[in-house]
């Protein structure tokens, strides 16, 4: 029997095929995945792309799964307590699926278990961005369905670092 909820966060700068694999074996597990966006409110070279724009990424890889997830977005702040307290606050959820220390660490007392990654040295968000910022071969790291949100982003987003 499945278990109902997982909760997978990330900052999905941007939302690669490792982050896909992982999202896509807890749609195997669980009745319903919650895909939380950290760092909202953040913008720069490491946090380039929107709330708006990583939701539209993830909508985008996800179609076939529309009703086994829902995305929140939550902020940066000040302490682990207070972020764990604006994802617990907003959703329910039976186990919290992560790799990241300082994740597994704020749900300290929750069911934690690590995540099935697809060659994390190979999908990397920050190699990914450096390709995308310099224009060398993206785009078959990240779902096709995503890099034409990446393209018409793209010049905006990176704009800043390439100045």
């Amino acid at each position: 029997m499945k278990l109902k909820t997982a909760l997978f966060a990330g900052r999905f700068q941007p939302l690669h095929k490792g982050h896909v694999n992982a999202i896509k074996n807890l749609f195997g597990k669980y009745q319903k995945v919650v895909i939380v966006i950290g760092s909202v409110n953040k913008k720069g070279t490491e946090n380039p792309f929107t709330f708006q724009e990583r939701k539209t990424m993830i909508d985008a890889s996800f179609k076939k799964y529309k009703n086994r997830y829902k995305i929140i977005g939550v902020p940066d702040v000040e302490s682990d307590r207070k972020w764990k307290n604006e994802i617990t606050g907003k959703v329910k959820f039976d186990v919290i699926v992560t790799g990241n220390r300082w994740t597994a660490k704020c749900f300290s007392g929750y069911r934690i278990i690590k995540p099935k990654m697809l060659n994390p040295a190979k999908y990397n968000a920050t190699r990914i961005r450096e390709l995308i910022k310099t224009g060398r071969g993206w785009q078959n790291l990240v779902p096709k369905e995503i890099v034409p949100i990446i393209n018409k982003h793209k010049a905006a987003v990176f704009r800043q670092s390439l100045t």
